[in-house]
């Protein structure tokens, strides 16, 4: 309804009595800008329902309940679909700006005098948008996902046996000999526990190997932990100069 109304408003601004093309770019900026947060709210509460379902997963195969979870995989996904409007609405907002923009600003060069440009624009920023997605936050989305089959797959319910649940989950110092604690590590990080299990799974095939990164994705994986770590480094300074 927001992405409705401001379409609306920006073609009263553009194409009417009185043409704004101000006003309109305003307006496709304001677009852009809330359909950049809808779309990180959006794979935000995907990661927290993947989260969710791996916790009760966990409890059902401490429980040896897992019947209880074994139903049929989904057609279709809403979080997909409502990840996609919103890449195609910055996509679009993204577009109308160099439509507008540069009729309110006449330095600018008239993008939206071939409309080719518009169109192969629009089509790259969404192909850039998802293929950021796949390489980062799908990550995320796989992981929890073979977890829960690295359990689910688990007939003979290995991680429970004995003090097994004790060693895997409930005291995650003790690392069963698969991977090494280093002694300045008192805890092992949940990613790692899952990471854990997963090597595990895979070791003792019930679980196939993952499909290997391509090498784009092996890229943007470590500009962005490069970026992270310097975002981490800066608000470190800044703690301790307020300090």
């Amino acid at each position: 309804m927001v992405v409705a109304a401001i379409l609306v408003f920006i073609g009263n601004a553009a194409y009417g009595g009185s043409r704004d093309f101000g006003s309109a770019s305003l307006l496709a900026f304001f677009g852009l800008i809330l359909s950049i947060i809808g779309f990180f709210i959006v794979n935000a509460l995907t990661l927290g329902y993947h989260h969710h379902i791996t916790d009760l997963v966990m409890i059902y195969y401490y429980w040896d309940k897992m019947e209880f979870y074994r139903h049929p995989k989904k057609p279709t996904h809403f979080s997909i679909s409502h990840r996609w409007f919103f890449e195609i609405t910055i996509a679009l907002f993204v577009v109308l700006l160099l439509v507008y923009l540069p009729q309110a600003e006449k330095s600018l060069p008239h993008f939206y005098e071939n409309p080719r440009w518009l169109i192969v624009t629009f089509i790259g920023i969404f192909i850039f948008i998802e293929g950021l997605y796949q390489c980062e936050w799908e990550k995320y989305t796989s992981e929890c996902s073979r977890f829960k089959k690295a359990l689910q797959s688990d007939l003979d319910r290995e991680y429970r046996k004995g003090d097994a649940w004790e060693e895997w989950f409930k005291d995650p110092r003790k690392s069963m000999g698969k991977v090494a604690v280093t002694p300045q590590k008192d805890t092992m990080k949940p990613e790692e526990i899952r990471k854990q299990i997963i090597e595990d799974a895979v070791y003792r095939h019930i679980l196939p190997k993952a499909k290997k990164e391509c090498a784009l994705c092996e890229l943007s994986h470590v500009v962005l932990r490069k970026f992270n770590e310097i975002y981490d480094d800066i608000i470190f300074m800044l703690c301790i100069q307020d300090k």
